[in-house]
């Protein structure tokens, strides 16, 4: 559940070369207060409001390490955007700070298509089973949906729901899962 706290999440801002890396739990309140005041200096980009993160800005990544994400999970959040939407969840990464040089199962989504990548370290991208077409109404004037993404890792199966309708279910033919962490990306 969360985010409740931004002091538990990693955020970086390649653009602007700045990385905030995830404090430990009880990190005493300097080092919380020095995370924030690293946050100012990348206005803009991630803060947390209202029980969830706003990004003004596009490269702006937020991450977090869990203790253990299940061997079966449920990864549910909630998406608005004011103009083009082009958002990418590593799941299972073990690189929070970087969508693309770690191990992982990237979910790309933007307004009409929803894709999945694999990502490893020694092969790089390759696209999991193609993609499927979402078209996203607008609800009340703004641009929203739910995701929930459904991963079985040891079948690697992963089945996509937007707002509650089921869209897709990929399987990746690799013989090994590509996600080598317990890391969450978007």
């Amino acid at each position: 559940e969360g985010p409740n706290a931004i002091e538990n999440w990693s955020i970086t801002s390649p653009n602007m070369g700045i990385a905030i890396p995830q404090l430990p739990p009880n990190a005493p309140p300097a080092q919380v207060d020095a995370m924030k005041r690293r946050m100012e200096l990348m206005k803009g980009k991630w803060e947390l409001k209202g029980g969830g993160f706003e990004a003004r800005t596009s490269g702006a990544m937020v991450g977090r390490n869990f203790k253990n994400l299940p061997d079966r999970a449920s990864i549910e959040f909630d998406v608005d955007w004011s103009s083009y939407l082009n958002l990418y969840v590593n799941l299972y990464t073990d690189n929070v700070k970087s969508y693309s040089s770690g191990n992982s199962y990237s979910l790309r989504i933007n307004q009409t298509y929803a894709y999945l990548y694999r990502y490893t370290r020694n092969r790089g991208s390759q696209n999991v089973g193609g993609n499927v077409r979402i078209n996203i109404p607008r609800v009340a004037g703004k641009n929203r949906m739910k995701i929930e993404f459904k991963v079985d890792k040891k079948k690697r199966e992963f089945a996509l729901y937007v707002n509650g309708k089921f869209m897709k279910k990929w399987k990746d033919a690799q013989a090994d899962f590509a996600g080598k962490g317990n890391g969450l990306l978007f």
